[in-house]
This record gives structure tokens, sequence and C-alpha cells, in this order.
């Protein structure tokens, strides 16, 4: 065979008949000949690149925590460039960082120390309040709004304004940002600031692209619950200083006042009426082992709290709840209201389905409304629909899932969900004032029949002294 003339007319030819070229980092491709005389055996294929494991990555994460520096309190000491001495305190993750907050362009730092953590020691986890909450989220959604980095904004928001505790956990959050950690699972570090369904929420925001209106729509939802919360705290207030005032008169009564009787009546000899028996008879047995009676209160008490704590236990607390006289419908009415304030908020916002029953679960606070949302989920899941479900739950008034069905059938969920709202916030607010005008009575009733008991016991027994010594 005659060598190609690289020069010549068929050199065209034969180069359109070779392999291009390969790019580095790719390996060639291998003929399909098989090993034997004049042909290398083909090399094996590289190995595929795994990516990193979610249990490997969240270790990394921790490690990563864990070695960072904790954020303390720093005593400063600074001239500014005016000549004008300035002391003052901050937090910070080292005295580098708090060093570049307090640095002034032509001043200089005096004194920079930190000072020791058992002084500003975090008793239990770290919380903030639920109006904090409120007012953090909707000016993350405003500065998000806006365009400023979110960075840039988490440094903004957690100034000192803010508590200690929200101050630290957004610096936190910010650490973890600047090493390249989404917003939802930096967030999700701090279970005990932000809720379960926060970190849910901010991930869909992210996903859409929708994260301003998304939070917009939290900070809506936890305005709402700070209302309910104060306005059946408000409501209860009232019967339950009553309720204790009840109580104490009748530990004074029995502790106190009876037993200066006993004296009286001893010196008589009197021959006491049965009631009056009975009546000192308690009083006396309270009086002598009150430390012991208090204690096994006590005991009741933390069994009750321990029992509690568990699953089966606080399902029952939870069933018994919603099921007592006059308070259970007060309290159905109020995760009621909350259902649907939050569904309204979340549909609207375009938050999918599944991370809206994540957050209405979460939200409920009632672990017998929690396991029928949760099957309600599940049944949507499976395409049986929203209206369905929640009615074969039969926790929610009739109202609820025929308006479902209807904003199921017209594409007008959210506005169906917020007409349901209003009507079970305005039916709250009626079964608030009726349970107060019923217990307040009650409870002057049930004072009165006890005055009225102990009033009877003395009067007659006093009676009873009278006529013997009238007798005599």
């Amino acid at each position: 065979m005659q060598p190609v003339d690289p020069n010549g007319p068929h050199a065209a030819a034969a180069a359109t008949h070779a392999h291009p070229p390969v790019p580095a980092g790719y390996a060639s491709p291998q003929p399909p000949y098989p090993a034997g005389a004049g042909h290398a055996a083909p090399a094996p294929p590289p190995a595929p690149v795994t990516p990193e494991p979610e249990d490997e990555r969240r270790r990394v994460e921790a490690k990563r925590r864990r070695d960072r520096p904790k954020i303390g309190t720093y005593a400063y000491k600074i001239r500014t460039a005016h000549d004008v001495i300035v002391r003052g305190k901050l937090r910070a993750a080292s005295a580098e960082q708090a060093a570049m907050i307090v640095n002034q362009p032509g001043g200089e730092i005096l004194k920079l120390r930190r000072q020791s953590d058992v002084l500003h020691m975090e008793i239990g986890p770290r919380r903030i309040k639920g109006a904090e909450l409120v007012i953090f989220t909707r000016q993350l959604a405003a500065f998000v709004r806006s365009g400023i980095p979110m960075i840039e904004a988490l440094g903004s928001i957690g100034g000192e304004n803010a508590s200690r505790q929200l101050q630290d956990t957004l610096r936190e959050v910010s650490l973890d940002l600047a090493e390249g950690m989404p917003l939802s699972r930096a967030i999700s570090q701090h279970p005990t600031v932000f809720p379960n369904w926060y970190a849910d929420l901010v991930r869909a925001g992210e996903t859409t692209g929708k994260l301003d209106t998304v939070l917009e729509s939290a900070a809506r939802y936890l305005q709402r619950q700070e209302e309910a919360k104060k306005k059946v705290r408000s409501a209860l207030i009232y019967p339950a200083v009553i309720a204790v005032m009840a109580v104490v008169t009748v530990a004074v009564l029995l502790v106190y006042v009876l037993p200066k009787f006993v004296t009286f009546f001893e010196e008589f000899d009197a021959q006491l009426p049965a009631i009056t028996r009975a009546l000192l008879t308690t009083s006396k047995f309270i009086s002598d082992n009150l430390l012991w009676i208090a204690l096994g209160f006590a005991i009741v008490v933390l069994v009750a709290i321990v029992l509690v704590r568990t699953p089966p236990g606080r399902y029952a607390w939870d069933w018994l709840k919603i099921k007592v006289p006059l308070l259970g419908i007060v309290i159905r009415y109020s995760i009621v209201e909350r259902f649907c304030a939050t569904l309204a908020t979340m549909v609207s916002a375009g938050v999918p389905l599944v991370t809206t029953f994540t957050v209405v679960i979460d939200g409920a606070r009632n672990k017998v409304f929690e396991r029928s949302l949760t099957r309600v989920r599940e049944s949507m899941m499976i395409g049986q629909g929203m209206s369905g479900p929640i009615a074969a739950t039969g926790l929610f008034p009739p109202i609820v899932p025929q308006m479902v069905k209807v904003g199921e059938d017209t594409g007008t969920l959210d506005e169906q969900l917020r007409m349901a709202q209003e009507f079970f916030g305005e039916e709250l607010d009626y079964r608030l004032q009726k349970f107060t005008a019923i217990f307040e009575p009650m409870m002057i009733i049930f004072m009165g029949v006890i005055v009225g008991f102990v009033a009877l016991a003395i009067v007659s027994a006093m009676y009873g002294i009278f006529q013997q010594v009238k007798l005599k």
C-alpha cells in the first residue's frame, strides 16, 4: 500500500475518516477488537464518581460548626477620630471580628477583651419570642425583595435592637452562608429558634424563586398565630384568676380559720352537729398532714408531666383537651381557624401542597389533629383530593370540607379557605365569650357553696353551744 502524501489530493479525504481529537480529561474510545495477537487488551472504564453521601455531608458540616470559634461577648474601649472615648460591649465570633466591627477610620482601639462565658452562659436551648420571629421574617422578606445580599441583610437585622439570642443565631447562619450553605439548610441547624416547618418553607421559596413572597406569607401566618394565642390567653386569664382565688379561699378556711374554732368548741365540751364534726375532722387532717399532702400533690403533678411527655400520654392529653366540656370546643375551633389561615396563606403564596401540609401539621400543636392531618396528606398524595379525607377525620365541622370541595372544583381554594378562616375566627370569639360567661358564675357558685357550707357548720355549732349554755 502506498503512503498518503500529506500534501497530496487524498490528504483531505483521509482527514475526514480520522478520529477527532479527544478533549483533555476524557478517555479515548476503545476499538471493539478482541484482545489477541497484535491488539492490546482494552483499558477498563473509569470508576463512576459517586456523590458525597448525605450522612457524610452532615458529619462534615457538624465538625465544621464544632471547630468554628464560639460567639462570645467582648468589652471594648476605643478612641474615635474626634478624640472621644467610647466604651461598650458586643457579640462576635472572634477578637478579629470584634475589632473589625468597632474599628473606625481615624480611631484607635484602646482595649478589646473577651468576657467570661460563665456570665453569659445560656441555660437551656436558645429561643426567641414569637413576636421577634414575626418581625425578623418581615424584615428578611423586605431585604430579599430589595435585592440586598443575604449575609448583609442578616447583619442588618441582627443589629443592636435584636435580642442576644437572635444576634448569635444570625451570626452563625451568616457564617454557614459564607461557607456556601443554602439559607434553608443554615436555618435548619437551629430548630429551637426557627420552627421545623420554617426551613421547609424557605427551601420551597428557594426552589420556586419566590422567597420574598413565601417569607411574607410566613410572617402573616406567624402574626395570626401570635394574635390567636393572645386572644385565647386574655380570655382565659379572668377565669383562671377566679379559680385560683376559689382554691386559696378554701385552703385558708380549712387550714387557718377552722382550727381556731376547734379550741373554742373544746372549751365548752359541746356536742357538735355531724356537719361540723366532719368539717373540723377534715380541717384537722389537712393541717396535720399539709406537708405530706403537698408532697403527694407535687409527685402526682411530676408523674403527670412525665407521662404527658411520652407519645401515648401526649396523645391522650391532647384528646382530653378537645373533649372536655366548654373548653374543648374552644380549643377545637382555635385549631380549625389556624388550619384554614395557614392553608390559605401557603396556597396563595404558591407553596407546594406537600410542604404546605408539613407546615399545617406542625402548626396544629395537637397530636390528635397531627395524626389525622398526616393521613389526609397521605390520601392526597395518592390522588384522593383534600375535602374527602378532611371530612373522614371527624375533627372538622362540616363547613370546612364543604368549602374545601368548592375551592377544589372552582380553583379558588385560597379564597374559600380565607372565608372559612374569617368565619371560624368570629366563631372562636363567640365561643370564648360564651366560655367566660359560663365559667365565671360557675366559679362564683362553687365559692358560694364552699363558704356557705363552712358558715352553716360553724353557725349550727354555735347555736348548739348557746342552747346548751342556756339550758344550764
